[in-house]
Formats: structure tokens, sequence, C-alpha cells
């Protein structure tokens, strides 16, 4: 069901769906109060897959083939399955002529990425290209402990501070923010400050917030009772 957006006015966004939403499923899954609903909206960027997208990809690929030994061609296909696995059968293509949109082509190169980091892919030439302005780079790098500046075994680093002698292990931490970094890394940003490492490296410091699972699966203890 896609909806179109019909209005914007201050913080309010008013949409228009093609067809009714299934409200007696609605009701039952939020126990008759329609006004609990929660839904994920996303904003698609129509544009063509530019340049810079399309060369990541392929250096990417690049990459992949020095290390797995599986040619670029091989590689592209076996990466385009799984984006018609993850879209339901939905069609992607890097090529010059491509109506590829970037939305598109920003989920295909989630998709690259996090291949890349959950099997320890050395990256060589695309490692300057990496999208570390993207929010899904740094929660890619949080879910797979990899530093978001130079790839390496990270720790979790809170960037919003919970303040002197608080517990970690009683933290609300789906309400924070965090990034990964390793241990170089980690303690010249406390040293050096945040403005500071941002305007060196060239990325955003703001870092990303982390959901229950993500969490858990990282063993970052809190308290997740009535987490909002």
């Amino acid at each position: 069901m896609l909806p179109r957006m019909v209005r914007i006015q201050g913080n309010e966004v008013t949409f228009k769906f093609d067809e009714l939403p299934n409200l007696e499923r609605l009701k039952v899954l939020y126990g008759g109060n329609l006004s609990r609903v929660v839904a994920d909206i996303e904003f698609i960027d129509p544009r063509r897959v530019s340049s810079k997208q399309r060369k990541l990809f392929f250096a990417i690929l690049e990459d992949i083939f020095k290390w797995s030994g599986n040619s670029t061609e091989v590689l592209k296909d076996y990466f385009y399955e799984e984006y018609r696995t993850k879209t339901n059968g939905g069609l992607i293509s890097f090529n010059n002529d491509s109506t590829t949109t970037m939305s598109e082509a920003t989920l295909m190169l989630q998709i690259v990425v996090e291949f890349v980091l959950k099997n320890n892919v050395p990256i060589n030439d695309a490692f300057y290209l990496l999208p570390k302005d993207e929010a899904y780079w740094g929660y890619y790098c949080c879910k797979n402990r990899k530093c978001m500046e130079c790839g390496r075994k990270a720790d979790i680093h809170h960037v919003d501070a919970l303040g002197m002698g608080s517990n970690r292990t009683k933290a609300k931490h789906l309400k924070h923010h965090f990034m990964a970094l390793c241990r170089t890394h980690h303690v010249e940003i406390e040293q050096i400050g945040r403005p500071a490492f941002a305007k060196k490296y060239h990325m955003p410091v703001d870092g990303v917030k982390l959901d229950l699972e993500t969490l858990k699966n990282l063993n970052i203890q809190g308290d997740y009772s009535n987490d909002k």
C-alpha cells in the first residue's frame, strides 16, 4: 500500500492512500485503539542513481572480487538477486542508462555494505568512497562492531553523555545515540571533542539510535522495560 503525500503543514504531514487500509486488522493489532497506530514513512528520492553511488557499487564489487575470487559479474548478479529477494521482485541496475532511483541505489548499497562488514571483507579501493555521512553506515558499523573511520574492531561509543557516576546497566539505551569507533579513534574523540573530530575526518558525529535486538546482540546491558 503506497500512500501519496497531500500536504505538509508545520510538523504535520497528510497522506492519501490509493486503497483503504484494513481497519479491522489494525483494530486487532492495536487492541481496538486506532490512536496508537504507528507506521514507518519513507520519503523516496526519485532522482536517478548518481555517479558516486555507481562508482561506490563497482569499487566494492572489485574489493569483494579480490577477497573471494568471484568475478564482478557473478557478484553483481548475486547482489541483484539479493535485492530482488529483499524487495519482493524489485529490479535494479547500475548501468549508465539505468532508470534506478537514488533511493533504490541506496538500498542496494546497504545490502552490499552489510555483506562487507558481516564477512570482514578487506576494503581498499572503496574505502574512501564509503558513505560515512549516511545513517545506515553508522548503524551497520555498530551492528558489526567495525570502526566507522578505519574499519578495525570497534567499541560502541555513547554519543549522549550518561552523566558522572551513571550505572550503564540501568540506562535506557533505546533513547541514546551510538557510534562504532576503534580504541584509537574512541580515545581521540574523547580527547579532542566531537566538533574537531568531525572536521578532521569529514564525518557526522551525532551517532545513531539502535533497536532493541541490536543492543542485545551487542551485549549492551540496560533498562529496557517500557522503554520507548
